[in-house]
């Protein structure tokens, strides 16, 4: 894993993180931070500890060992100032259907006592830029799951985080509402709030991250930028069809890239590697580990 921290200001920091369930280690002592302003993804299937992470970080899980740092201190359940800074959109829908929009988005505002003028404005505000304000009068169960996925991601930004946590933050939408959403997180990034999302997309970590970090089981497994990540495994990839099944080669140059092409006697696609392939090549290599 890529721990080289520089001098670069750090906003998250996991130190040796390990959630344990009686004998199952669903997250194995970890380690990894993050920067202000910088969009990080944990990718990895279903059950490799991506959500316990986020869980921990968010204080709903307590770790079995190791320490969350936020913004230089120790995070706590108790503090309630830090929990004000980092904003959470979870992967199941986490509103009451019964409720309108805007009552949403003002229950939110004065469960973390910001003053009704101003909460009233800052959620006028995030509506009208997410395209919910001509429906704040529908209750939730009328809203399409884009738009509630959209009105999470108003409701976890009202208190203006430094951090905002996303888990899967996309699972169920179409692609459009999917690039939309995907718009929105680029711009709260580039105004500088720093992104912890996890995703078994690894498309969109791809689109957005400036760091991954892959995870296996409780571990992670390596950690980069994409760019670094796909240059570790060669920038050009052949899919060899000539067999029943697809074959992915990598290489690092074109040289060999046509020295390998040409003993190819049947179907073969050449093209630029992606994260994806990445990400396969990698649990490859640490299968049984």
């Amino acid at each position: 894993m890529n721990s080289d921290k520089k001098n670069d200001n750090i906003i998250l920091e996991i130190n040796n993180l390990r959630k344990r369930y009686g004998s199952y280690d669903a997250v194995k002592n970890i380690d990894f931070f993050i920067r202000y302003g910088e969009c990080f993804g944990l990718l990895g299937s279903n059950g490799a500890g991506k959500s316990t992470v986020i869980k921990m970080i968010a204080t709903l899980s307590l770790p079995s060992e190791g320490d969350i740092f936020f913004d230089g201190k120790k995070l706590t359940r108790d503090n309630i100032n830090a929990k004000r800074q980092i904003g959470l959109i979870t992967q199941e829908y986490s509103l009451r259907k019964d409720f309108t929009v805007e009552e949403i988005m003002m229950l939110h505002g004065k469960l973390y006592q910001i003053p009704i003028k101003e909460c009233r404005k800052r959620s006028e505000e995030l509506l009208e830029e997410f395209d919910l304000f001509r429906h704040r009068k529908k209750i939730v169960r009328q809203l399409s799951g884009g738009m509630k996925r959209k009105l999470m991601l108003c409701r976890a930004i009202m208190t203006k985080p430094k951090l905002l946590l996303l888990d899967e933050p996309t699972v169920g939408m179409d692609p459009i509402a999917r690039q939309q959403l995907w718009d929105h997180l680029r711009r709260l990034n580039k105004n500088g709030t720093a992104i912890l999302l996890t995703t078994h997309y690894i498309e969109e970590a791809h689109a957005i991250c400036g760091r991954v970090a892959m995870m296996k089981e409780g571990k992670i497994i390596t950690c980069d930028s994409p760019l670094n990540l796909i240059n570790k495994v060669g920038r050009y990839t052949v899919e060899d069809r000539t067999l029943d099944k697809i074959e992915l080669k990598h290489f690092h140059n074109r040289e060999e890239t046509v020295t390998y092409v040409k003993k190819i006697s049947g179907d073969y696609f050449l093209r630029e590697t992606n994260l994806e392939d990445v990400y396969i090549e990698v649990m490859k290599r640490n299968e049984g580990v």
